[in-house]
């Protein structure tokens, strides 16, 4: 599929479509076969196979994204029932108990998680950059040898 739009399956990856249907913040989670969780911000669009919630003036849903975050193994181990292709107990996820800070202190928290995530991306992109710079020296010093 192609488009402009990010479209969500039931996978950490992203896919793109030419339509949205959706143009706010939410957490979309997928509800069959294993966790993955994506937080939405602009236009969008998700199949049925995945399950949009959005949080409200005492849960903030940046804060909400996270503590999923933090909990995704639990999550998946305990959220997950069936035999075959396992799917999201959406009651589950509904009775969940949480202890839910103010919505000044979840905005905080969510703004630190943010920036380390930013930190974590840069850093991953400098790797990146010199694993590829160090693969290029390889293949010149491997191929052509050392030239004076």
């Amino acid at each position: 599929m192609s488009g402009i739009y990010d479209f969500y399956v039931c996978s950490q990856k992203k896919q793109k479509s030419v339509f949205f249907d959706r143009d706010d913040e939410s957490i979309l989670l997928s509800t069959g076969g294993e966790f993955a969780i994506h937080l939405t911000d602009g236009k969008y669009a998700y199949s049925s196979d995945v399950w949009g919630i959005r949080g409200n003036d005492k849960l903030l849903t940046r804060f909400l994204y996270r503590w999923f975050e933090h909990n995704r193994l639990n999550l998946n181990y305990k959220g997950f029932q069936g035999s075959g292709i396992q799917h999201l107990d959406k009651d589950f996820c509904r009775n969940v108990q949480l202890d839910v800070p103010t919505p000044h202190e979840q905005q905080k928290i969510a703004e630190i998680l943010t920036s380390v995530d930013e930190v974590i991306e840069n850093t991953q992109s400098q790797i990146n950059k010199l694993e590829d710079l160090k693969k290029a020296t390889m293949n010149e010093l491997l191929t052509k040898g050392i030239v004076s």
